[in-house]
C-alpha cells in the first residue's frame, strides 16, 4: 500500500512540475516576433540601364515613408509608388524625359540604409545627376549631416578638406605641366590665362576660405565630403582637375561626430 501511495504521489509531483514549466497563456495573450529592420531591395527593372529600387522591410509605415521620399526626390511627385512600374515602363518608351536609372546600396545594416540613385533626363529638363540618401530605419527619416557631425566641429571638417584640397591643387598643376610637355601654346595658356585662376583657388585654401557642401556619402569604412574647385586647366587636360570627393575613415572622424549619431552602428 505504501509503495502504491508513493507512486501516485510521485506522478502528482511530476505533473505539477511539468505544468509549472509551461508558459501560462490565455485568449488575450499574443507572442510577438520582432524582426530586425534590415532593408530588402526589390528592383523595378525595365531594361539594363533603367532600374529603380523599392525598399521593403518589417515596418510597412516606415517603408512607405522611405519609398515616397525617394520617389519624390529622384523622380518627382508626379510619380506614385502604387503605379510606379507602369509609369517607368511608359517613360522608357519616350524620346524625351527620363532616359536612364540606376542605384547602388552603400550601407545596409540594422537601423541604417544608405543608397545612391542616378538618373538622366533628356529634353526640356536635360541633365544627369546622382543623389545620396541616408535613412535611419528606426524612424524612417532621411538624416542630414548636422545630425551626424557636431555643428561646433564643422570647421574641423573644413580644415581636413582644405589641407587635402591644397595638396591636390599643387599636384594637379605639376601633372598638367608634365602632361603638356613641348606643347608650348598650351603651356603659355596655363602660365598666363589659367595661372590667375589657380592662384585664386590656392589663396582660398591658404586661409580655408572655402565652402564644403553638406552632401555626404557613407560607407562602412568612413564618410566622403565634396568640394569642387574651379576649372584652372585647359580643356585638353581638364581630366587632371582634382577629384571633388574627400574620403575620411571613421578613426579620423570619430572626434567630430554627434553623441547620438544615427550612424553609431558604423563606427568601429
Amino acid at each position: 500500500m505504501k509503495i502504491l501511495l508513493c507512486g501516485v504521489l510521485l506522478l502528482i509531483i511530476t505533473s505539477c512540475q511539468e505544468q509549472a514549466a509551461k508558459p501560462k497563456t490565455n485568449s488575450s495573450t499574443t507572442i510577438e516576433k520582432k524582426t530586425s529592420p534590415v532593408a530588402t531591395i526589390t528592383e523595378i527593372k525595365v531594361k539594363d540601364d533603367f532600374i529603380y529600387p523599392i525598399i521593403t522591410f518589417a515596418d510597412k509605415a516606415k517603408e512607405d515613408k522611405i519609398n515616397t521620399y525617394l520617389i519624390n526626390s529622384t523622380l518627382g511627385d508626379e510619380f506614385k509608388l502604387s503605379t510606379l512600374t507602369a509609369q517607368l515602363t511608359e517613360q522608357s518608351k519616350q524620346t524625351q524625359g527620363l532616359s536612364s536609372l540606376s542605384y547602388k546600396v552603400l550601407v545596409n545594416m540594422p537601423t541604417l540604409l544608405s543608397i545612391s540613385i542616378s538618373s538622366c533626363w533628356t529634353g526640356a529638363r536635360e541633365n544627369c545627376g546622382e543623389g545620396q540618401y541616408n535613412f535611419d530605419l528606426t524612424t524612417g527619416y532621411n538624416f542630414t549631416l548636422d545630425q551626424v557631425i557636431n555643428p561646433s566641429k564643422w570647421n574641423n571638417i573644413i580644415q581636413l578638406v582644405c589641407n587635402d584640397a591644397k595638396k591636390r591643387l599643387v599636384d594637379a598643376k605639376a601633372d598638367a605641366k608634365k602632361e603638356l610637355g613641348n606643347s608650348w601654346h598650351e603651356k603659355d595658356m596655363l602660365n598666363l590665362t589659367y595661372e590667375g585662376q589657380w592662384k585664386d583657388e590656392y589663396n582660398k585654401l591658404q586661409y580655408c576660405g572655402i565652402e564644403v557642401g553638406k552632401n555626404f556619402k557613407l560607407t562602412e569604412d568612413g564618410m566622403s565630403f565634396y568640394f569642387c574647385q574651379m576649372g584652372f586647366l585647359p580643356m585638353s587636360i581638364r581630366e587632371l582637375m582634382p577629384n571633388d570627393e574627400y574620403f575620411y575613415p571613421w578613426s579620423t572622424l570619430k572626434p567630430f561626430l554627434t553623441s547620438s549619431s544615427p550612424i553609431s552602428s558604423l563606427i568601429k
